[in-house]
């Protein structure tokens, strides 16, 4: 199981200010995180709504959620207000929808053909970042990310090979 965190505006619908009533959803979005949660995995909502100006919204948003048939685990609300939000663990809005996180891959076992897929998935979408404004230009950034995949999935076939030798000789 794998616990994902969700922001609700922007995210899991469109509003426009603190117009949270008029609020639409995002289908797509939803669907994304409809299929994560019937793969077993959490679903935490972390929302904005009322931390500025102390209104509860949590009734209007448990209403919205069922309307639109949004599934998930936990609704949390007190989340900073704050220019950017920086962690390790990001994913940002432009990937999840471009399909980051692609819910067959946490649906399959955890293969050596999964984990490569997942590993080439994610490369990529490094690859495909915007690095104009870093201090690494974007040829070395994709050389680098390549050698490490190759190195990575040669790891992979060895330990494959390993297995299949460990359970040849166990048969024996």
């Amino acid at each position: 199981m794998i616990v994902y965190c969700f922001d609700c505006d922007g995210v899991i619908c469109e509003t426009t200010g603190t117009d949270y009533a008029n609020a639409t959803p995002k289908k797509d979005n939803i669907a994304r995180i409809n299929a994560l949660y019937d793969a077993g995995n959490r679903i935490i909502i972390f929302t904005g709504r009322g931390t500025v100006s102390k209104i509860d919204w949590r009734g209007l948003t448990e209403k919205q959620f069922a309307a639109w048939g949004v599934k998930y685990h936990e609704l949390i609300f007190h989340k900073p207000n704050y220019d950017f939000f920086v962690d390790d663990k990001n994913v940002t809005l432009k990937e999840f929808e471009g399909g980051f996180l692609i819910v067959e891959d946490f649906e399959a076992e955890n293969t050596l053909d999964s984990l490569k897929r997942r590993l080439c998935r994610v490369l990529d979408r490094f690859i495909e970042r915007d690095y104009d404004h870093e201090v690494i230009r974007p040829f070395r950034v994709q050389n680098m990310l390549q050698n490490l995949s190759l190195d990575y999935v040669q790891k992979l076939d060895k330990l494959e090979a390993e297995s299949c030798i460990n359970s040849l000789t166990k048969k024996s």
